[in-house]
């Protein structure tokens, strides 16, 4: 990718494709480096892989895929990521945050963190629908 950004960038952008921001372990060859660069006047998105750089390259053990996503963000990269957030916002209408760092349950409690951090706050869902897991 760092070899290729700029001509991946505008070739996404003359597409009108979504550059998918990746937050992931730099674990070498292969990791995809942060980009906070959007390609889509409507839409960003950003994956939240989490940072286990130890799990991420351990393909060799039996069940590596729960290792590789194993992850609990702490407050200071939350914190970290709504400044980049705010900087996404200035570009697109939309930001779209998944987080994938779900082996050990750790995505739902960091995007509610992540929610409270951006003060975002929901009108019109069901009220199970924003405390759905917290009984898991």
């Amino acid at each position: 990718m760092e070899e290729r950004q700029a001509d991946t960038i505008s070739f996404l952008k003359k597409e009108g494709w979504i550059h998918v921001i990746c937050d992931e372990p730099q674990a070498g060859e292969g990791s995809v480096p942060l980009v906070l660069e959007t390609t889509h006047s409507q839409n960003a998105l950003v994956r939240f892989h989490g940072r286990n750089v130890h799990g991420w390259n351990n393909h060799g053990q039996e069940n590596w895929r729960e290792v590789r996503f194993l992850y609990r963000y702490n407050q200071t990269e939350l914190l970290q990521w709504v400044e980049y957030i705010k900087q996404l916002e200035k570009q697109v209408e939309t930001v779209t945050l998944l987080f994938n760092n779900n082996s050990g349950g750790d995505a739902y409690d960091n995007a509610k963190q992540l929610i409270q951090l951006l003060n975002i706050e929901y009108e019109g869902l069901h009220p199970k629908q924003m405390d759905f897991f917290d009984l898991l």
